[in-house]
């Protein structure tokens, strides 16, 4: 198994309270995959210049809130052949400002780029890598995680933090009848399975278990 490049470009480093982490994973000397678009800056680029030879293979997005596709615009504009990925239900997201959140802060950000749609248990190999779409509505409609079987690792969006946090459910496009069935999907997986969530730090799958024991 080839070793996996995963460099996370956190926005708090830029005192960015409105913006989500952007994970940049890869092969080195492959192309990259960027999840979630809330960090720009020129330490991502030159990483991906000197890892990913400056290549981006995709781009996902594990749901549609402001603070994760601010930036998607300007991922565009540098990247244009890279698709973009997004959830059917989150996809009127892209382009309202009330349904991201985005409004709510005061802020008008949209994001009308050209966009693929991935539905529930979509598989698809990307830069030497496959990847599995898991949706786990609540926090948004169309909220999903990424998962990676080969490597052990799931990327959740705002659906799981560390120590048993789960995302927000009373902003616009969420329904809070539905956390229970998306954790019970997401808490399925190996216990060794290391989630990166939208915000803070890592988490696992057995971390996850101690934290929500009753689901």
């Amino acid at each position: 198994m080839n070793k996996l490049s995963i460099r996370n470009f956190s926005p708090y480093d830029e005192d960015d309270d409105f913006s989500s982490n952007t994970y940049v994973i890869g092969l080195k000397n492959n192309p990259c995959i960027i999840i979630d678009a809330g960090c720009f800056n020129n330490p991502l680029i030159e990483h991906i210049n000197h890892v990913h030879g400056g290549k981006v293979a995709a781009i996902i997005i594990t749901h549609g809130h402001f603070d994760h596709l601010n930036k998607l615009s300007l991922f565009h504009k540098k990247y244009p052949n890279a698709p973009i990925y997004i959830s059917k239900k989150d996809e009127p997201l892209l382009s309202d400002a009330y349904l991201n959140g985005s409004k709510s802060f005061g802020m008008n950000i949209i994001a009308s780029v050209p966009h693929l749609i991935f539905k529930d248990d979509d598989e698809l190999d990307i830069a030497n890598l496959k990847i599995r779409f898991i949706l786990t509505p609540y926090h948004t409609l169309g909220s999903a995680c990424i998962y990676l079987e080969e490597y052990s690792i799931m990327f959740s969006g705002d659906s799981l933090f560390a120590h048993g946090g789960i995302g927000r459910y009373d902003l616009p496009h969420a329904d809070a009848q539905k956390i229970s069935s998306s954790l019970k999907k997401i808490l399925s997986y190996p216990n060794n399975v290391i989630v990166y969530p939208g915000h803070g730090e890592p988490t696992s799958i057995e971390e996850a278990k101690r934290y929500l024991p009753n689901l």
